[in-house]
Order: C-alpha cells, then structure tokens, then sequence
C-alpha cells in the first residue's frame, strides 16, 4: 500500500473514533429525555483542553516531545474536565428549565468562540501549534504501516461500545 492509503485508513479510523463515541453520547442524552446538540461543542471542547494541557506540559516540562504515556493521564484529565462544562448545559436545561436546543446552540458558539481564542494565545505566544505527544500506540507513524490502528483509542472506542451495549441490552433503562 502507498502513504496516501495509509494516512486515510488511519485518519478515518481517528475520525470514526470520535464520531462514535460522539453517536453513544447522543443514545445516552436521548435515552435521559434531553435533547443534546450541543454534543459538538463538547468534543471540542475536550479537545481544547487536551491540547492546552499537552501546551501547558511542554511549556513548563521544556520538553519539545511528550512521552506517549502522558496520554494514560491526560485522556482522563480531559473528560473529567470536559464533564464538569458539560454540567454547565446540565445545568441551563434542567434546573433552570430552558430550552435546550437554544441551550445547546449557545454552547456550541461559547466552545468554538473559547477555542478560537486559546488556539490565537497559543499561537502568539509559542508560533506555532504542535502536537508533539506520540500516541500510544504500536507505531505512531501513520505513513508507513497500520499498526497504528492498535491504539488507546481504538481500545477504549470498542469498551465504550461494549459497556454502552451492555446497559442499554440488558438493563431497565
């Protein structure tokens, strides 16, 4: 196989990843009566978090390249984080009883509006935005192989497959 089919293969499972679970977490919203657009907002939200953390280690480690084990903290780091905004939307629909499509549209706009501005301050104070942390993986190349696909993502992707098809089977809710 050639780099261009190897990069697809490997971006295509990254993005399947994402989408999937993105998919489970719209099941799960649907399944509690909200109606949760703003599923979407959150993904990047949880994104922005890892790279700002991934920036803030690099900054204060002087570490030009983030061991691939960092993933094993950071990946946690980032969902609880990500878990306490995502009460934010929680909060506005269900306590205070607003709608939750314009509930949810609003924190869409506030996420790609926060991202925005970390991505100009990460830029302006670094030059560049990288992303240096190997993943954990078998290889991190993508160009050259598909090892690549045995990854911690994917692992956990299947996990979160199989527990959300075990509660949703084979429980009342």
């Amino acid at each position: 196989m050639n780099t261009i089919a190897f990069v697809i293969i490997n971006v295509g499972v990254f993005i399947f990843c994402i989408l999937l679970l993105g998919s489970i977490s719209g099941i799960f919203s649907e399944k509690a009566g909200i109606i949760n657009i703003a599923i979407n907002g959150m993904i990047v939200f949880g994104a922005l978090v890892y790279t700002v953390i991934n920036y803030l280690i690099r900054v204060f480690g002087n570490s030009n390249e983030i061991s691939m084990y960092y993933q094993l903290l950071l990946v946690p780091l980032c969902g609880i984080i990500t878990a306490l905004f995502a009460l934010v939307f929680g909060y506005a629909t269900i306590r205070l009883k607003s709608n939750q499509t314009i509930t949810g549209y609003a924190v869409n706009i506030l996420v790609f509006g926060i991202t925005a501005i970390a991505f100009l301050i990460i830029k302006q104070r670094s030059g560049n935005i990288s992303f240096a942390t190997k993943e954990l993986a078998l290889e991190s190349d993508i160009t050259s192989s598909l090892k690549n696909l045995v990854s911690l993502k994917v692992f956990l992707t299947l996990l979160i497959v199989v527990l959300s098809f075990i509660a949703l089977k084979y429980t009342r809710w």
